[in-house]
């Protein structure tokens, strides 16, 4: 999932991946959601942690020919 580029910094995060996470919601009912995010993407991270999302690990992924720190993160649903 990701915003348009023209869109981020507007504050738009969090209702964003509300309503992903309501759609997603819509066909199943999962005991958690996982995410993979890039771990420059501190912006991301901020939204996600505040939805209750907590790092679960961290990995590197070889992409575009480069090397990538990511994490997992995870949400446990109520």
């Amino acid at each position: 999932m990701g915003l348009r580029p023209d869109l981020n910094g507007r504050g738009l995060g969090s209702s964003f991946l509300q309503a992903v996470l309501e759609f997603a919601r819509a066909g199943e009912k999962p005991a958690r959601f996982t995410l993979s995010v890039a771990a420059f993407n501190q912006r991301a991270i901020r939204v996600y942690e505040r939805a209750g999302f907590a790092v679960t690990w961290r990995y590197r992924h070889f992409s575009a020919g480069q090397t990538w720190d990511f994490l997992e993160m995870t949400r446990v649903e109520p």
